[in-house]
């Protein structure tokens, strides 16, 4: 789906009040390749959604060196955005969001909607 995230070295994770506005001492380096590998898997795991995009704030902010992702995860479902194209929602599969949520839950509080 994003072939430039394979390449990328490192990633900032970022929890998000709104999509414009990082939450304060929020922002996690990753640079372990295996993490940021499966990273990348969950992030791709997910299909188009396409057409007109009304979504609440996102949860987080993952920037890869040359792409940047929001992302929307709860028990019930996750969701991934590129920043650059906010008209195509992509929906992660559940295997794709369980994992993304124990990773995060690693580093950050999420919400249990």
């Amino acid at each position: 789906m994003w072939p430039s995230t394979e390449s990328a070295d490192t990633a900032v994770i970022h929890q998000m009040e709104s999509f414009h506005n990082v939450a304060p001492d929020s922002s996690i380096k990753i640079e372990d390749r295996d993490v940021l590998r499966s990273m990348q898997r969950w992030i791709n795991s997910g299909s188009a959604e396409r057409g007109a995009v009304d979504t609440t704030d996102p949860h987080f902010k993952v920037e890869f060196p040359e792409e940047s992702f929001y992302i929307w995860t709860t028990p019930k479902g996750g969701s991934i955005m590129d920043t650059e194209d906010t008209h195509t929602l992509h929906s992660m599969t559940n295997w794709g969001n369980e994992n993304m949520r124990d990773f995060l839950k690693q580093y950050f509080t999420l919400e249990d909607e």
